[in-house]
């Protein structure tokens, strides 16, 4: 990550070849070790002028010089193509990149001062459920069975099994259709009679037989119980404190029962997630919310280990 620099700031050609090549590449596999935190080897390469101080094995970078500049000496190959020194833990630089480090410091090593390089944070947008949601179009299929251009999801299912030359599977019989989706929704198995009913209906008219059939189970109060236990799972929720004494909490089974009801309600994520962090904030007196923030307290606690206890 660089320091908060726009492009306009970066003004010559040598600043912006700093900025777009070289400062990518040091981030990357150099400034994990040695930065003002992290100084392996006594080398810090947050700026320049840390980089020209160099570390315990001298000069990082000599300027014009690259032959006498540690920073390049440590990413070339050996002798007999021995394997370079740096990054330790990581692959080889690709020689693009090398040829790019020993260019930038034959040319001045050119490093505008607002720069400061440092280690790209986890969080910091560029993992995929950080950006923002972006319209996606379906890849277009032609040659697929009819049951595989019902939805849009399946057609990128059906490019990529096309693009591994793998055959897509047949359509679900009933009898297996109505026993994985029950099971999958609701977590019990169909009753003899709901099969057979399925059946008649299937032969009679499939798509709406499915529709009928998971409607009925998303309308199912099974449902929320099915999908409220690997909520709590999530959560790590708990009837009782674990460890050592292990004692009961008697008290916590409205909170289990708001989970089931929220999920069997179809309340909206972002508000779920609200109330168990503020619910005694946002219900405002109302208990029916007040208990979404026994999130905070429910689940395993230490009270042998933790001092304050």
């Amino acid at each position: 990550m660089l320091s908060s620099l726009s492009y306009s700031q970066v003004k010559s050609p040598k600043d912006t070849f700093f900025h777009e090549q070289v400062a990518p590449i040091l981030v990357k596999n150099c400034i994990e070790c040695h930065n003002s935190s992290v100084t392996k080897g006594n080398l810090n390469l947050e700026t320049l002028t840390s980089t020209l101080k160099g570390g315990d094995e001298g000069k990082a970078i000599v300027l014009g010089k690259p032959e006498e500049s540690q920073l390049y000496l440590k990413i070339i190959e050996g002798e007999n193509k021995k394997k370079p020194e740096m990054p330790r833990k990581k692959p080889a630089l690709a020689k693009a990149d090398v040829e790019k480090i020993k260019a930038w410091i034959e040319q001045g090593a050119a490093w505008p001062k607002e720069i400061v390089l440092k280690e790209k944070a986890k969080a910091d947008g560029s993992f995929w459920s950080f950006k923002p949601i972006a319209k996606v179009t379906p890849p277009v299929i032609t040659d697929a069975p009819d049951a595989w251009k019902i939805n849009p999801i399946d057609a990128f299912v059906f490019s990529k099994l096309k693009e591994k030359k793998l055959k897509p599977s047949a359509p679900a019989q009933p009898r297996d259709f109505i026993r994985r989706a029950t099971y999958d929704l609701i977590g019990l198995p169909p009753t003899l009679a709901e099969t057979e009913a399925f059946v008649v209906a299937y032969k009679a008219n499939s798509q709406q037989a499915i529709n009928n059939l998971v409607d009925r189970l998303l309308a199912s109060p099974r449902y929320g119980e099915h999908w409220g236990r690997h909520w709590l799972d999530v959560i790590r929720f708990g009837e009782s404190r674990g460890y050592e004494r292990n004692e009961i909490i008697t008290n916590l089974w409205p909170f289990r029962d708001y989970i089931i009801k929220s999920i069997n309600d179809d309340k909206p994520f972002d508000t779920f997630i609200r109330e168990h962090l503020a619910g005694d904030v946002i219900g405002k007196g109302k208990p029916e919310l007040d208990i979404a923030s026994a999130f905070l307290v429910a689940g395993p606690y230490d009270d042998v280990g933790n001092q304050d206890a």
